[in-house]
């Protein structure tokens, strides 16, 4: 982001789209603000509609994300309740994994709440 007035906006509300409404069969991220600190963020979601799933995450890695989400999008589709056991065949950092899966509460199964 190379705009003067948007250099400091590091931080983004998103929520996500689900796959099954798009033509390509990818889910995908549908951002909702933009921010400086994530503290302006989390009091940004208590404004928002409690129906969906809201996320905060720094720009850098909204696009791995939603790799990372379709990937285990993917993984429950072939392989069911045992997903879990491939969620490091993604090809994705230690740090992404840990991060990601933190913010999905993916921790013994792969279901995406």
């Amino acid at each position: 982001m190379n705009n003067k007035y948007l250099k400091y906006l590091n931080w983004a509300v998103f929520t996500m789209i689900d796959r099954s409404t798009q033509d390509d069969q990818k889910s995908k991220i549908n951002v909702a603000g933009a921010f400086s600190y994530p503290s302006n963020a989390e009091d940004f979601i208590k404004t928002l509609p409690a129906d969906h799933k809201w996320y905060i995450l720094d720009f850098d890695r909204l696009e791995r994300f939603e790799e990372f989400y379709n990937f285990v999008q993917d993984i429950n589709e072939e392989y069911g309740e045992h997903a879990i056991f491939h969620i490091n065949d993604g090809g994705f950092l230690v740090d992404e994994l840990n991060c990601f899966r933190y913010m999905l509460n993916i921790y013994v199964d792969t279901k995406l709440e």
